[in-house]
């Protein structure tokens, strides 16, 4: 999934909860993809403003990545509820 994918969920569908299973990167980053299908990382502050467009209707982020607590902690921010595995 690219970061403006998300984007364009979470304005159509306003989902409470959302999971992302995915991969996360050895510096502790979030990996999706660009426009050509290749892996990108998504910073820590670039994942926190993702989420601040959904803070009122997403209530829990569970992040199913490797090496998550710095991407958790950063959507904790935004959000009242985020589990990093």
């Amino acid at each position: 999934v690219r970061p403006r994918d998300l984007l364009q969920a979470f304005n159509e569908l306003k989902p409470h909860i959302v999971h992302c299973s995915g991969h996360g990167s050895n510096n502790a980053e979030l990996v999706l993809e660009d426009e050509n299908g290749n892996a990108k990382v998504v910073s820590d502050t670039a994942l926190a403003a993702l989420f601040q467009t959904a803070k009122d209707n997403v209530r829990l982020v569970l992040l199913n990545v490797c090496n998550s607590e710095v991407p958790a902690r950063a959507v904790s921010q935004q959000v009242e509820c985020t589990v990093g595995m």
